[in-house]
C-alpha cells in the first residue's frame, strides 16, 4: 500500500474531511463467508487510516498560513462540503492557482 505520508497528502489535496466516514466503515466483497480474516483486515485498515488521518493533521498544522494554495486546499479538506475542491473543479481552476 502507499506510504502513510503520501496517503495523508492524497486525502488533503483530494478530499474533504467529511470523506473520512466512508473509509471508516468497511466493504465486504465476499465469495464465502470469513468472519475471522474479515475482522482482522478491517483492523488493519482501521489502523492505517486512522494514521493516514493523524498525519494529515500534522501536516495541516505545519501549513503556512501565508500560502495561498495550501491554505485554498486546507479550506477545502477542513471546510464545508459546498467548498470541496473536487477534480473536476480543480482542473478548471488549475490556470489561476498559484503553481
Amino acid at each position: 500500500p502507499p506510504s502513510i505520508d503520501v496517503m495523508a497528502r492524497f486525502v488533503i489535496f483530494n478530499t474533504n474531511i467529511r470523506h473520512r466516514l466512508f473509509m471508516g466503515n468497511p466493504v465486504r466483497y465476499l465469495a464465502r463467508e470469513d468472519e475471522k480474516a474479515f475482522r482482522a483486515v478491517e483492523r488493519e485498515a482501521r489502523s492505517y487510516t486512522e494514521a493516514i488521518y493523524k498525519n494529515a493533521e500534522l501536516l495541516l498544522a505545519e501549513l503556512s498560513p501565508s500560502d495561498p494554495k495550501m491554505a485554498l486546499y486546507a479550506k477545502s479538506f477542513l471546510g464545508p462540503i459546498e467548498n470541496f475542491i473536487s477534480p473536476q473543479i480543480h482542473s478548471r481552476m488549475k490556470d489561476i492557482l498559484p503553481k
